[in-house]
């Protein structure tokens, strides 16, 4: 089985991205683990672009298991946008959330 994660080969299976990413001590923004959460892709704070074949689409990393060959990236224009707005709409939900905040700094505000 070949993994790329961000261009570089990997050689975990039957783990999930955020797990795989972790191992390799890549950061990749989550939520996880916090109390009262589950890695259930509801955030979608851990969204990554798949590429299975010729086929592209976006799955959460925190609950997508790699089953194949399969390159994943982790950190494109259209990936960080989508980082900026969910972060926002969580945030205006929960705005004394340190984590939140550690995040929007990241990713800076829209």
């Amino acid at each position: 089985m070949k993994i790329i994660m961000d261009g570089k080969r990997l050689r975990r299976a039957g783990q999930t991205i955020v797990e795989v990413a972790r191992r390799k001590r890549r950061v990749h923004p989550t939520l996880l683990p916090r109390p009262g959460a589950r890695a259930g892709g509801h955030c979608r704070v851990c969204t990554v672009e798949m590429v299975e074949g010729r086929r592209s689409r976006l799955v959460t990393a925190c609950n997508y298991p790699l089953r194949g060959d399969a390159e994943i990236h982790t950190d494109t224009p259209m990936l960080r946008q989508n980082r900026k707005v969910l972060i926002e709409l969580l945030a205006s939900r929960c705005p004394n959330s340190e984590v939140l905040k550690g995040l929007a700094e990241r990713y800076g505000r829209i």
